[in-house]
Order: structure tokens, then C-alpha cells, then sequence
């Protein structure tokens, strides 16, 4: 709900539900930016840059 201010986003995903890739990268930013920092990242996903200094 927090990610997409949509409450079924991830409950349509789990019952066979397809989103854009507009929308996952969306996805993606939010948990990045929302990441407790006491809690390593997932190491099989790649984490999208902070900022455009950083994505060059």
C-alpha cells in the first residue's frame, strides 16, 4: 500500500498478476529508499543508485 498507494498491488502480483516495468522500477526505488539500514540488502537483487551522480 505504502510503495503505490494501491492496497492490491502485491495481492493481484501473488494470484498470477502482471504490472509495467514503469511500475516495478517504482517499486524497486521505493524499497531501496524505505530500506532499514540495519538490514542488508538483498544480495541477488541489484540495488538502483541513489542518484543520478551515482547511476553515471
Amino acid at each position: 500500500m505504502r510503495a503505490l498507494a494501491k492496497g492490491d498491488f502485491f495481492k493481484k502480483l501473488m494470484s498470477g498478476g502482471d504490472c509495467r516495468t514503469a511500475t516495478a522500477a517504482r517499486v524497486l526505488i521505493w524499497f531501496s529508499e524505505n530500506w532499514p539500514a540495519d538490514l542488508e540488502w538483498p544480495r541477488d537483487i541489484p540495488r538502483p543508485p541513489k542518484n543520478k551522480k551515482e547511476a553515471a
